[in-house]
């Protein structure tokens, strides 16, 4: 099984090409249809991108997207929203859940929120 980071890697590379092949990755629901689903509230909009929503997991990741990597953060907030190009279409991701499971003691919401 490969390291972690290398897992990291390959997953980078895949999103690059899915980019390549889907220059709308950034603005565009990969899964026809699942558009719909995609919230328009523009005050909404602007907590998520200021790390303002509330829920802790969200906002600390927001404030360290220092790598303006378009192609691999659109492939993984897709893949959360489950509007991505993997197996498990629609999926409905619960950060508060990942938060737990990946951060019981707060160490990385603590890190990014203060």
């Amino acid at each position: 099984m490969p390291s972690a980071f290398v897992r990291q890697l390959c997953w980078r590379d895949f999103y690059h090409q899915v980019l390549a092949a889907f220059p709308k990755l950034a603005t565009v629901a990969y899964r026809p249809g699942a558009d719909d689903d995609w919230a328009t509230d523009d005050e909404a909009l602007g907590a998520w991108k200021a790390g303002e929503t509330g829920v802790e997991v969200v906002d600390a990741g927001m404030r360290r997207l220092l790598d303006a990597d378009v192609a691999d953060n659109s492939g993984n907030w897709q893949w959360t929203a489950g509007t991505g190009n993997d197996s498990k279409p629609y999926r409905r991701f619960n950060p508060v859940r990942q938060q737990a499971r990946f951060d019981p003691d707060r160490e990385y919401v603590r890190r990014w929120l203060g």
